[in-house]
């Protein structure tokens, strides 16, 4: 997975610039920061979902900015979920075009130029997530409560942990 590659190739870099080689601008080497940006053309595959959302999570935790450019008529609800994660930027390029415009507005400055613009905002992000059994887009869902697993039914064993849960008999009341 290229973001997830991304993700290890920026905690490598920071690594390294502990120790720095570059003696003579200090300020140089605390101002840079990791960025990805994908470009999105087709519709989000429910199946990429829990390997996306890893290589995400782990990009927040490396602060590695994640921004996405959405081509064609397709919304992706799991790349605005990545950037409001990682606090990158969202634009969805419809059929009149501008790519060119939003590269160089949206994604070409820095994360510390961006304070200073007005960048485009996502009205609301989609938080559906995908069901672990059938990698489907639920509205709701039942979780594990150890592993936090999502299934779109309710089920005695938590296929991911291994966890046993005991099912309440009867109708709901």
């Amino acid at each position: 997975n290229a973001l997830a590659a991304a993700a290890a190739a920026g905690k490598r870099k920071r690594g390294a610039a502990g120790g720095g080689t570059n003696k003579e601008a200090p300020h140089v080497r605390s101002a840079l920061r990791s960025r990805v940006l994908v470009v999105k053309v087709t519709p989000d595959a429910p199946q990429q979902y829990i390997p996306l959302m890893n290589a995400l999570f782990a990009a927040a935790k490396q602060q590695i900015l994640v921004d996405a450019l959405v081509l064609g008529g397709h919304d992706s609800g799991f790349l605005q979920q990545g950037t409001n994660i990682t606090g990158g930027t969202y634009v969805k390029v419809g059929p009149e075009g501008g790519v060119l415009q939003h590269l160089l507005t949206a994604f070409l400055p820095s994360a510390h130029d961006r304070t200073a613009l007005t960048m485009p905002t996502l009205r609301s992000v989609d938080y559906r997530t995908t069901c672990f059994c059938h990698k489907k887009i639920v509205d709701f869902g039942y979780v594990c409560s150890v592993c936090l697993s999502v299934f779109c039914a309710p089920c005695g064993i938590c296929s991911t942990c291994r966890s046993r849960f005991q099912l309440p008999s009867g109708p709901p009341r």
